[in-house]
């Protein structure tokens, strides 16, 4: 989906100015993820690691404590459905994207448990939005947000994030870590958003 990471953007920015309370001020809000893999001391073992990257470098997403809470994003699947007509003539591209809100906290640091830190954050993602041209204004492309289930199976979520054994280090009691599954869906002309119309 076009514009993608900037939708991230723009639900992280909307979740922050709806949620006042100092536990989401104090939370780390990342973009979209991707798995990298670093060498470790033994030669035939690999660190698996979250990382975002962007055009300011490689950024590891490693929880913290000096952070309530690490907020990043996934993208396990993406869906581009042509519509309107047949062969050339389909003009409408209808976008949909899946994409996981990983949920890294601390008890501690939150003073809230992992279910209403989930109630707050599907209350606070917003459902619309618009992402429009730099410079003209023009509206590029409406996409509807729609947060789903949410996955508390810590442990296979720190498996799959961090790989084995690495994670055991992010399992403390203090620690909890959740995915809230999110539709993002829009639709565009197609060619539109890559050229001049």
């Amino acid at each position: 989906m076009h514009f993608l990471d900037s939708i991230i953007s723009y639900i992280n920015t909307e979740i922050k100015k709806v949620l006042t309370d100092p536990v989401y001020q104090k939370a780390e809000f990342r973009g979209i993820a991707e798995t990298v893999y670093e060498a470790t001391n033994n030669e035939n073992e690999f660190l698996q690691l979250p990382c975002v990257i962007d055009e300011k470098g490689a950024l590891k997403v490693v929880p913290d404590d000096k952070y309530s809470l690490l907020i990043y994003y996934r993208v396990p699947s993406e869906l581009s459905v042509f519509e309107n007509g047949y062969g050339d003539q389909k003009k409408q591209v209808k976008d949909t994207v899946e994409v996981s809100m990983m949920v890294y906290g601390f008890r501690n640091l939150t003073g809230k448990n992992s279910r209403e830190v989930n109630a707050d954050l599907k209350d606070a993602i917003p459902f619309n939005v618009t992402i429009k041209e730099q410079g003209t204004g023009n509206v590029l492309l409406k996409v509807e947000v729609m947060p789903g289930s949410t996955n508390y199976q810590t442990k296979q979520l720190l498996e799959r994030e961090f790989g084995t054994p690495h994670y055991s280090g992010f399992l403390r009691p203090e620690n909890y870590f959740f995915e809230i599954k999110i539709k993002i869906e829009g639709t565009h002309e197609r060619g539109c958003l890559t050229c001049k119309c």
